[in-house]
């Protein structure tokens, strides 16, 4: 596919995840995709290494479960090739209380054929963390400085 046609397919990949359509966004995918969000897996189990559709499915089964909304803004996509790379803006709303989260997420894609082969995922997850568990964690450790 040419560069462009592989920056369309991540804009209407971001379309169909954001509006959280399960089986739609599991036909971006290809059938061996290897995905990595680079999280603490203690605390956020859900994501982590995923290998194949039924494993990113049920990691995005449990996102979709955990929220009630969610929106996002591109802003930064970068294709060369078969890969895309994005700095994208999400927010989460929160489905047990009204709360969003909102947090900055770059992704970077390896596509084959039109899917998606290869997903990288990096974001801020001391901040994710702090959202998502509605905790101040450096409070929580006391000032810096003391010990």
């Amino acid at each position: 596919m040419t560069v462009q046609a592989n920056r369309q397919r991540l804009t209407d990949f971001y379309k169909v995840f954001y509006a959280m359509d399960l089986d739609g966004l599991m036909a971006f995918y290809s059938d061996n995709i290897d995905y990595v969000s680079f999280v603490p897996v203690d605390i956020i189990p859900h994501l982590g290494h995923r290998r194949g559709k039924q494993e990113l499915r049920e990691t995005f089964q449990k996102i979709h479960a955990r929220y009630s909304r969610m929106r996002y803004e591109v802003l930064t996509m970068v294709a060369e090739e078969d890969r895309v790379a994005t700095i994208v803006r999400i927010f989460f709303q929160k489905a047990l209380r009204d709360r969003i989260v909102q947090i900055d997420v770059a992704n970077f894609y390896t596509l084959r054929d039109g899917l998606i082969e290869q997903q990288r995922e990096f974001l801020d997850s001391y901040d994710m963390v702090q959202q998502v568990l509605e905790i101040d964690i450096a409070s929580t450790l006391g000032a810096p400085g003391r010990d």
